[in-house]
């Protein structure tokens, strides 16, 4: 009878074990998964802990430090190849630049095989981190198809880095609301709901985009509950969309996009020079190579980021400082406008450089 009595067990002890089994079961199943809800739900820059956004960032800009600066030595060193091999060539042909001498054309071609190649390599490596911020501060695992823009002489935009189903050929701004919006006011431009926006913005313009189709096949979308944030979140975490992501598909005009990369959600930030606030401080000469203007920024170019989720960036609006996205790209876009200046230096900005692109041509 005592063993028995000394085989039940103390009832403190029992109940201490549930209590120990219930915060295991709670912490490891219960509390993942309510914290999955809430990053479905209200995922954003700011759900990311401040020190793996920081990290990230010090990592981006310690590989730029060192991409930049070879970058710039090798740029450096080749020119000053260049400008002497002109210089001797001048001297022994009366001051004039001989179209068949093989010396001068081969360091012209490895000078713009730099320009070209070595630039187009630090461009996507920034791109690459762009990326990267965004995985470790999105719920989402499907990373955003990011993309630099710079404007021709003709003022059409160019795609820097064209892929299989973004290219570079050229886009009239007008023709699209993201990039003349953010032209004509050199601030960022944010839409997290492209469907909703071309449903009901009647002058809403995307050459990709057929409209028509949108307001045939995407009426449901139009209620204004799929505007809202929380709404779309809920929806995206337990329906999976497969009809509105089939839908949203046929409304691209090209057949080359897939519903994995059919984007719903767009940030663009402009690459830009404050002319009101460097001008006095820079000197002339790369003042006129910048054609810095006399009102407002100088946009060198435009970086796209697109998502194929509604409300994947940060909600709040673009021009206040508590935008974490646009905070960060920001520093990606100054990171960025360092290489344009540079390449422009050495291309257009060189005398030498423009007398053999006179010569040579693009050889």
């Amino acid at each position: 009878m005592q063993n028995l009595i000394n085989f039940i067990p103390n009832p403190l002890v029992t109940g201490g074990i549930i209590l120990l089994l219930l915060g295991l079961i709670y912490r490891v199943l219960i509390k993942e998964l309510l914290k999955q809800i809430v990053a479905a739900i209200f995922s954003s820059a700011i759900s990311a802990k401040t020190d793996r956004v920081t990290f990230q960032l010090r990592k981006a800009f310690c590989n730029f430090q060192i991409e930049y600066a070879s970058f710039h030595f090798d740029l450096t060193q080749k020119h000053l190849q260049l400008k002497s091999a002109v210089s001797i060539q001048k001297k022994s042909a009366d001051q004039s630049l001989a179209k068949n001498n093989e010396e001068v054309k081969r360091l012209f071609k490895e000078l713009n095989e730099i320009l070209d190649f070595d630039y187009s390599k630090l461009l996507g490596g920034i791109t690459e981190h762009i990326k990267d911020y965004f995985l470790k501060t999105r719920y989402s695992s499907r990373l955003p198809r990011v993309y630099i823009h710079i404007q021709n002489d003709e003022n059409k935009l160019i795609n820097l880095l064209p892929d299989g189903d973004y290219t570079d050929e050229p886009k009239d701004p007008e023709d699209y609301t993201i990039f003349s919006k953010v032209i004509a006011s050199g601030t960022p431009y944010l839409d997290n709901n492209i469907i909703f926006t071309a449903l009901k913005d009647s002058e809403y313009k995307h050459a990709g985009l057929d409209i028509l189709k949108i307001n045939q096949t995407m009426g449901l979308y139009s209620w204004k509950v799929w505007k809202k944030r929380i709404p779309q979140r809920i929806y995206r975490l337990f329906s999976g969309k497969p009809d509105l992501d089939r839908n949203w598909k046929r409304c691209f005009k090209s057949n080359k996009l897939t519903i994995d990369n059919s984007y719903k959600s767009h940030l663009a930030i402009p690459i830009t020079f404050r002319a009101h606030a460097v001008k006095s401080k820079l000197n002339k000469g790369f003042v006129n190579l910048l054609q810095l203007r006399e009102d407002g920024r100088t946009i060198l170019g435009i970086i796209i980021i697109d998502h194929t989720d509604t409300h994947y960036f940060d909600h709040n609006d673009v021009l206040e400082p508590k935008n974490i996205d646009v905070n960060v790209m920001y520093q990606f876009a100054d990171l960025i406008s360092l290489l344009i200046v540079l390449k422009l230096n050495f291309s257009i900005g060189s005398k030498t450089y423009k007398e053999c692109l006179e010569v040579y041509g693009n050889e």
